[in-house]
């Protein structure tokens, strides 16, 4: 099992904290691994913002799940550098 947050019992990260320059890329990892793990409670993955970050980074939905590993927030060497 990865190890995720249960969100039945914690909120995700928020958008305020950033991971490699992403506002989005930690809350999503934190909802696409509860929602592997089944302890996603009332929270969404692949909301729209979320879908509006995958083709903006090169980045499909089958290749987050495959990276799911939970061993850190790395965003793939591909992704555009977020713009300042």
């Amino acid at each position: 099992m990865i190890t995720a947050k249960d969100l039945t019992k914690e909120a995700p990260r928020s958008l305020c904290q950033r991971v490699k320059g992403y506002a989005v890329l930690g809350r999503m990892a934190d909802k696409g691994r509860a929602t592997i793990n089944g302890t996603m409670g009332e929270y969404h993955f692949n909301c729209p913002l979320e879908r509006g970050f995958f083709p903006a980074f090169f980045l499909s939905l089958r290749e987050l799940d495959s990276r799911g590993s939970g061993e850190g927030d790395q965003a793939p060497d591909h992704c555009r550098d977020p713009v300042a």
